[in-house]
């Protein structure tokens, strides 16, 4: 919510600074503006890569899973072997 809150807080110093003529009010608002998308995205890829990491997590344990089961069908196959 940080960036959003930047953008609308951003928003109003730049129209403050549009209305009062002040240019370095203005870019200021700008600025903010920018962080706050900045932070939005930062966001979204923090949550994107948290999802993949999970995914591959999941994945792997399951990749161990299916290696750990094949491992003791071929010790089981060798002990009945003897």
């Amino acid at each position: 919510m940080s960036g959003k809150l930047d953008q609308i807080s951003g928003k109003v110093k730049e129209t403050a600074g549009e209305v009062l003529n002040d240019s370095k009010l203005q870019a200021e608002g700008v600025v903010q503006q920018g962080i706050g998308k900045v932070k939005e995205v930062a966001a979204e890829i923090e949550e994107k890569a948290g999802d993949v990491l999970k995914k591959g997590k999941e994945e792997a344990e399951h990749l161990i899973d299916d290696a750990k089961e094949k491992a003791e069908n071929l010790i089981n196959d060798i002990k009945s072997k003897f």
